[in-house]
Formats: C-alpha cells, structure tokens, sequence
C-alpha cells in the first residue's frame, strides 16, 4: 500500500483525477491560497485533498467529518464484493430467464390487462386486488424457486435487469458512497446518509469535487439511518452499514429495508464487547454472550450473524453469508437476505451454543434446534429442541468446570464459491485496488478455510496448558491429517488451526508428542498435568503428509501481512480534538489540535 503527498494540483484537475494512479494520497491546500473562480476556490480553502482510488474528498484539521484512512481495507474489500455481487445477480437472472423460455409460463386468470412480470428481480410495487392478487403471486412464487416466498423482487417486466440501488447508512464524508458509484461498473443510484448535517453538507462538496459521473449517481440526505431504512422497505438492493462502534442499533430496519437476493454489508468495532470484555453489554446489544478463547474474534463474527440472522427472523426472513471477515479493529460480514417463512424455519440449525472449558480451553458446540422425520411417505420433517447438554458436569479431559456462551452461528460464514470468485476478480483488477496486498491475503486465508468447523485451536495455547516444547504447525496438521481428520489455517489468527477433529483427538495428539519431548513433572491438580496422566487412546503419526501440505504451499501468496505503519487503527470519533498528551498513543501524525 502507498501512500504519498503531492502538491495543490491546477485548478483544471482538481474536478476529475486521473485514473491511473490510484495511490492513496494527500494535498495541503494553503488557506491563503488565491484561485481564479469562487466555487471550487472556495470550497477546498483552507482543507486538505485526500484521494483514494480512484474519487477525491476534502478534510479539514478540525475532525469535524470522521475519516479513518486504515479503513481503506475493509472499502476495497467491500467493493470488491459489490463488483462481485452484481456479476452474479446478472448470472442469475440469466438463468432465471432460461428457465423461464424452456418452460411454458402460466397464465393467471386475473381480470387485469397488465401482462405477467417477466422477471423476478424488479417488479414494480403493483398488486391487484382480491382473488386476483392471490393469484398472481401464486404464479410468481412457482416462477421463481431462487426467492422462494418472495413477491418484492428487482427485475424490470420486459426482462431487463435494473441497476442496483446502494445505500450506505452512515456516510460521514461519503467516501464509500463515492468509491461504489465510481469504480463499481454496472452500479445504479447511490443513497448516502448521515445524521449530521455538516457530515452531509461535507458529502455534498465531495460530489461536487469528482465530477458529472458521481454528481448523477450518488444523492446524500440528512436522515437518521433508522426511519429512513424503516421507510423504504425492500427498495435498496445493497445497504452498507458501518458505524463508529456496534451496528445493534441499526440492524432491525436494516434487514427491512434490503429487497429480497440482497446484500447486506455490516461492520462491528466494539471488539471488545463482542470478544469477551463485557459479557452483559454484548448480550444487551447482541444477543449473545460472548467467551475469552483464542477463537474469540471469529466468535465476534458469528455472534454479529447470529444476531442478524435474529432481526431477519422476525420478518420471516432469513441471512446467506458470502464472507466474513475479522481484520485490523473490526469485523466484517457480507450476507444476502431471502424472505421464505419455510426456510426461516431452519434458523435453530444454524445457531449453538459453545461449552469451553475453565482449565484446557476445550470447546464443544450444541445446536440449538434439530430436525425430526415425521415418518410419513413424502419424507417430510418438522424442527424440534436442541438435545443436551452435550458435555459433561466436568471436562474429560482435565476435569474442571464449563463455561457456556452463545448462541453463535455455527453453520459456514463463508461460501467458497463466491470467495474463489472475489479473490480471482481481486487479482485481475489488482491495479484498481488501493489495498490489494491486504485484502488478496485475506481472502486467500479465507479460501483455504474448512466451511463447516467453527471456531478453532491455538497451537500455542495447547502447548501452554501442558507446558511443552511446540511442535511445528505443519507437524500438528500432518498428524491429524494421518489420524483421518481434516485440517486448515484460519484467517482470524496465524496460529489458529480450524478441524473437524474432536478435541479428545487433538489431546491425543498432544500426548503422543509429549512423549517424545517430555516435560518436567508439574502439580498434579494443574490442568496440564491430568491431561498427560492419561494414555492416549489415538497413537500419533507425525511423519509429514506430504501431498496434503503441498496444496497448500503451492500458493505463493502472503496471508497475513503487518501493518504499513505505525498506529495503524481506529481513529478519533468525528468532533473529538487529539491533543498533543496523546502523542504517545496516537502518535505524532495523527494529532489534530488546533494551533
């Protein structure tokens, strides 16, 4: 990533930047500086020119309008999947209508002269009445098996497909909005909102600065995010949320507002309610209570999907995650919004709640619901309680007490096909992306996660519970890849080892190696210590599964990177001075105090 700064360029480049370089960079404009016309001399007096891909904003020193330049992971990677998300909406409609022409369309009997929608995607928000309504949806729902019980759909009626409306909820200096309407080809309107009207007047100029093509895609309204989502139900076909803190407050009328097959793109960066810091606050907001584990930034994102998946319920909808992601401060999910009351049922599958343990930090999943065969000749089923516990009074393995949290989503966050796809568009357009060095990593971590084995292992945890030496990384994978099991990394933390091994497996494990590298004798209540006191039932192969472990080298790609510099984090909230006595933990370049 670059980040460099240049002079005030001539008046005649400061409406439209050239597209070439797309560094992120910074311009001092002179507060005394003279200009041959009022309005663009006028509006950047006095304020610096941030550009970012490939649009322009404007900042001042006073911190009036939040911006945060390490957030330019988590746009590149939202855009990335906006870019991705209207590929597939256009695959799908095109799949839909193929269906459609090998099939002969249904006729409703309705009195109307208005033809049947030819697409389910737009149709406009017309619906006849009595019998004839009932009718016309019912063809609509057995035309269009990919939105199951969905009637608010985006296709125009003579089959063309519409662009996609994108709102983002709380837009501050509007750089994301910006950014999407810009490099994102195919985008349609772009609704940019803000609460505060200097926010919003700040997001008006920065329309201005970039020219024709943003000023007719993008509109911001001063609004509170929360009536206005709950006003316009199912009109935006992608809704942004990223707040300066927990995004609880917002996700009721968000889940509302997304039209069915839509996207919902949600940050959280009160990471410390959500990994375990302040238990009650996370349930108060989240529903959820959270655990102090290794796992618990990937805990953090499956309590925020959980939570979702909650407000979705009530609405007889339901969430699809595409990717979620923990990175630098914050959380990321990216989830699409069906309505279907018979899917919606199947939500207590997806939830569990987590047992861990007090003294080895071993964790076990119990669903919530189950499915139940009703015995009948069409194989039906209906949905039944979770049965438990699924652990003990006492951990098998060191003896000690269980801690409960939940529920968290335990079904997969990630859909392998759509993240193969982002990290192939990823490195075809890497030129276009500000951050690709960080968000490629990401995503190539992410691809070679296992989708169905929530949370994960630390291998140094585990060592230190039984205060051995380590065994490498790629000894454990080999051993439990010998044991019959299967194995990955994990995004969320360079140690963490994701397996659908059970962890008396991994103990196992753990005591085999033991006996090679044996440790001094220790306490005998210590946790460690009842551990190897027992003989493992599971003899360890830790001879190198060559074939295996090559798939995974064969990518020559980084997936954790550092920092590019120092205090790389989260920001001053908008309208709060830095003062030169946080020079030592903000540092020396992020001090905005007035002279």
């Amino acid at each position: 990533m670059r980040f460099a700064i240049r002079a005030a360029p001539p008046l005649h480049l400061w409406r439209k930047s050239s597209r070439l370089n797309l560094s992120v960079s910074i311009s001092f404009v002179s507060s005394s500086a003279q200009f041959d016309t009022g309005d663009v001399g006028e509006m950047l007096g006095g304020h610096s020119i941030i550009k970012e891909g490939e649009v322009e904003i404007l900042m001042n020193s006073t911190n009036s309008v939040f911006y945060n330049k390490a957030q330019v992971n988590n746009r590149d990677l939202s855009i990335s999947v906006l870019r991705n998300f209207i590929s597939k909406r256009s695959e799908e409609h095109a799949a839909m209508l193929r269906k459609k022409v090998g099939s002969e369309p249904k006729v409703c009997d309705c009195t109307s002269d208005e033809p049947v929608p030819q697409d389910l995607h737009s149709i406009e928000h017309e619906k006849p009445d009595g019998d004839c309504e009932m009718k016309l949806n019912q063809c609509l729902e057995e035309s269009s098996p990919m939105l199951e019980g969905s009637h608010d759909v985006s296709l125009r009626p003579e089959g063309k497909i519409k662009a996609p409306r994108v709102l983002e909820a709380l837009a501050a200096s509007g750089l994301r909005a910006l950014r999407y309407a810009c490099e994102v080809d195919g985008i349609g309107e772009v609704v940019a909102l803000d609460n505060d009207e200097v926010a919003i007047e700040a997001c008006k100029k920065n329309i201005q600065l970039n020219g024709s093509l943003v000023s007719s895609k993008v509109v911001a309204h001063v609004a509170d995010a929360r009536v206005y989502m709950l006003t316009h139900p199912k009109e935006f076909d992608v809704v942004d949320l990223d707040p300066y803190g927990s995004p609880a407050a917002f996700l009721d009328s968000a889940v509302q507002t997304v039209a069915d097959g839509g996207l919902l793109m949600c940050s959280a960066t009160d990471m410390a309610v959500l990994a375990g810091g302040n238990g009650g606050v996370c349930f108060s907001k989240y529903g959820s209570y959270p655990l102090k584990g290794k796992y618990c930034h990937e805990m953090a994102l499956r309590i925020l999907l959980a939570c979702i998946e909650s407000h979705a319920n009530r609405y007889k909808r339901y969430i699809v995650p595409i990717l979620s992601i923990q990175m630098d401060f914050y959380v990321r999910v990216f989830v699409r919004i069906f309505t279907s009351a018979s899917a919606m049922k199947r939500s207590p599958l997806k939830l569990s709640y987590v047992y861990q343990c007090v003294g080895c930090d071993s964790f076990y999943l119990q669903n919530v619901g189950r499915t139940v065969s009703k015995g009948h000749k069409n194989n039906s089923e209906r949905y039944a309680p979770g049965l438990g516990p699924a652990v003990p009074q006492e951990c098998s393995d060191c003896g000690k007490k269980f801690n409960m949290g939940g529920p968290i989503w335990s079904a997969p966050i990630h859909d392998q096909e759509w993240v193969a796809s982002i990290l192939s568009s990823v490195e075809a357009m890497k030129d276009r992306y500000p951050a690709y060095e960080r968000i490629s990593a990401v995503l190539t971590a992410v691809s070679e996660e296992l989708p169905d084995a929530p949370l994960f292992v630390s291998l140094h945890n585990l060592c230190a519970t039984l205060k051995c030496a380590c065994p490498t990384i790629a000894m454990l994978r080999s051993a439990v890849i010998n044991a019959g099991y299967r194995i990955s990394g994990t995004h969320v933390n360079p140690l963490g080892l994701k397996s659908d091994a059970p962890m008396n497996v991994i103990w196992d494990i753990m005591r085999c190696w033991v006996k090679i590298h044996p440790v001094k004798s220790r306490e005998a209540n210590q946790s460690g210590s009842v551990i190897l006191s027992k003989e493992p039932i599971v003899q360890a192969n830790f001879s190198e599964a060559v074939e295996r472990l090559r798939k995974r080298q064969a990518k020559k790609a980084p997936r954790f990177l550092p920092n590019p510099e120092k205090n790389w984090g989260p920001k001053s909230k908008a309208g709060r001075q830095v003062k030169s006595n946080h020079q030592p933990v903000v540092g020396p370049h992020n001090l905005n105090e007035l002279a």
